[in-house]
């Protein structure tokens, strides 16, 4: 697990968000880290491009390895995109509780595997809720399995949901 502990120093909290100034990075040889100065730019690149580097943090590239892998990994492990993401899989879980509606424009979901990792859903809530360090590669995991199409959490996805959440939870 990669975690990216920034000194006091470089780092500034506003309204519960903790806003980065430098983010840790490998340069050439890969063995050591070094503290680069974020630019405004590298931040909205990072959203611009958040989807496909989600996708590379959650294969296991470590944040670390380039400068928009660190500062997305900052975004998606911050506080408020953590509260986010545990909204989403309570509203995921309440979802497939309710009658389903013909008018929904929302895409299908897999009702009978998200009833089944009911106690998995529950717990990858309350572990992004928790104030405790989680690696980049869990959170991105586990907002792939809300966000992918292929995702055993809709109807045309594959594989088994508990199972990936577990995997997901393990990771963080």
């Amino acid at each position: 697990m990669t975690l990216l502990p920034l000194p006091p120093s470089v780092v500034t909290a506003h309204d519960e968000v903790m806003t980065a100034t430098h983010v840790l990075v490998k340069l050439d040889s890969g063995r050591s880290l070094v503290a680069l100065k974020l630019r405004r730019t590298d931040a909205l690149r990072a959203r611009l491009h958040g989807p496909s580097l989600d996708t590379r943090l959650a294969a296991g590239e470590e944040p670390e390895s380039s400068p928009l892998l660190a500062v997305r990994a900052l975004h998606i492990t911050g506080p408020r995109m953590r509260r986010q993401l545990a909204r989403a899989w309570d509203e995921l879980a309440a979802r497939a509780r309710r009658p389903e509606s013909p008018f929904d424009p929302r895409a299908p979901i897999a009702r009978s595997q998200i009833d089944a990792a009911a106690d998995e859903i529950q717990k990858v809530a309350d572990v992004l809720r928790t104030d405790r360090p989680l690696s980049a590669r869990g959170v991105a995991l586990a907002t792939a399995l809300l966000t992918t199409p292929e995702s055993p959490a809709f109807r045309i996805g594959r594989g088994e949901l508990a199972a990936a959440v577990g995997h997901a939870l393990a990771a963080m």
